[in-house]
């Protein structure tokens, strides 16, 4: 079994793998695991890693710039990168969290081989993305960054603070997605956390409240760490994960199937 855990000999590349969250866990992770890393992002790894690419989600340009230099193959995509709903307009959250991670997803599936996968950090936030599947579909079978972004531009009122629309549409595309990719044996899932002790927690409280916070780690009885939620990124891309694809994972505690059976607990 362990051997199926193993990232010996394969090529990893973490976007949003800087600072101390769940990508950095998901690089300090893979180090243990004997991963090559590469990370993209704006801020400089904490934990080692073969090379580090300065990217800026928000610009193609940066993006084609940083899929160039770290080249192939890429045998496992880590896409960690995202800002809460107080740090920059609805467009600025919908271009980071999900017009930017689908581009740079884009650009890389052809650098990846058979067997290789792919991963990225939801949120139960983006719970409600059945109920506006056929809105966000528009959304997600826009052909190009500049068609995605000219819709979010059209469509305000529904892109609201941006931060569930664009983990709605996350998920959307990971499942779409899937269907294509696994036919060149890439598979492609994604991780729906609830509370996460990250530096960006407080950011979700001073949002949501403590109440809120509260309850959705309620049922666990406590927020996950970024550890617990790197390890499981880290399985879905393993061999462990082989027939897995398509499945977004809810990393909550429970919290989702509380709600789903109407058994949620007061803080």
């Amino acid at each position: 079994m362990g051997d199926l855990l193993t990232y010996e000999g394969k090529r990893a590349l973490v976007v949003g793998g800087g600072g101390m969250g769940m990508g950095g866990s998901v690089v300090k992770l893979l180090g243990e695991l004997g991963a090559e890393i590469h990370v993209a992002d704006i801020q400089k790894p904490t934990f080692p890693a073969a090379s580090f690419v300065e990217t800026d989600l928000r610009s193609t340009t940066s993006i084609d710039e940083t899929v160039d230099q770290i080249g192939g193959p890429v045998h496992a995509l880590f896409n960690c990168a995202g800002i809460p709903h107080n740090r920059g307009a609805g467009i600025d959250l919908m271009t980071v969290n999900f017009l930017g991670l689908r581009y740079l997803t884009e650009r890389t599936i052809p650098l990846m081989p058979e067997g290789s996968a792919i991963v990225s950090i939801s949120s139960i936030a983006g719970n409600g993305w059945q109920v506006r599947l056929p809105l966000l579909t528009e959304l997600v079978t826009t052909a190009t960054f500049e068609e995605g972004l000219a819709w979010c531009k059209e469509h305000l009122d529904d892109v609201g603070d941006g931060y569930s629309t664009s983990k709605e549409a996350l998920v959307i595309y990971t499942m779409r997605k899937c269907v294509k990719t696994i036919k060149a044996g890439v598979r492609m899932n994604v991780t729906s956390p609830g509370a996460v002790e990250t530096p960006m927690l407080p950011d979700f409280r001073a949002v949501a409240g403590d109440q809120v916070v509260a309850t959705i780690s309620g049922t666990f009885g406590r927020a996950s760490n970024s550890d617990e939620q790197a390890s499981v990124m880290a399985f879905l891309n393993s061999p462990a994960a082989s027939y897995i694809n398509g499945v977004n994972v809810e990393t909550d505690g429970g919290f989702t199937a509380a709600a789903t059976m109407g058994l949620l607990l007061p803080p």
